[in-house]
């Protein structure tokens, strides 16, 4: 069986491990992500009209950071192994 859990929703949320005990071999979170950005976004937002952009950056990742997490040093060894498009 399958769980959609989303907060606020009209089915009570539960934890895995609740699910797993009431015999739930799926538990789905398809809104939990975009409800932390969403506030994150907001808070910084609010940063940025009060031109508090020392708080924003003690916040938020480095560009190397970013380029990290989505593999972009791969694009370069694509890109040296494949040429590139002109």
């Amino acid at each position: 069986m399958l769980a959609n859990m989303v907060e606020g929703g009209e089915t009570p949320f539960l934890e895995e491990e609740d699910l797993q005990e009431l015999g739930f071999k799926i538990g789905l979170y398809p809104v939990t992500l975009l409800l932390s950005v969403a506030n994150t976004l907001a808070q910084q937002l609010s940063l940025m009209k009060k031109n508090d952009h020392s708080t924003i950056q003690k916040q938020q990742w480095t560009f190397q950071q970013l380029k990290d997490m989505v593999g972009f040093p791969g694009y370069h060894t694509m890109q040296e192994k494949y040429g590139s498009v002109e």
